[in-house]
């Protein structure tokens, strides 16, 4: 019987790792996932204040201009 309860503690123990291995390696696909979106949406971001910037340079030399 101990030698049962011991095997039983045994099993439970690899079952439990495997079931924190996978956890874990999901939450890593997840937050690998949202840290390229925050790139992408970071570089979004950038390209549209390059273009206002842009657009005031040509309005403001348009002005000069005229």
């Amino acid at each position: 019987e101990a030698k049962n309860k011991i095997g039983n503690f045994y099993n439970n123990l690899k079952k439990q790792r495997e079931k924190e291995k996978i956890r874990l390696e999901k939450k890593r696909k997840l937050d690998e996932k949202k840290e390229l979106q925050n790139k992408k949406k970071e570089a979004q971001k950038e390209r549209l204040e390059k273009l206002r910037q842009e657009k005031k340079r040509n309005i403001s030399s348009k002005k000069i201009n005229n």
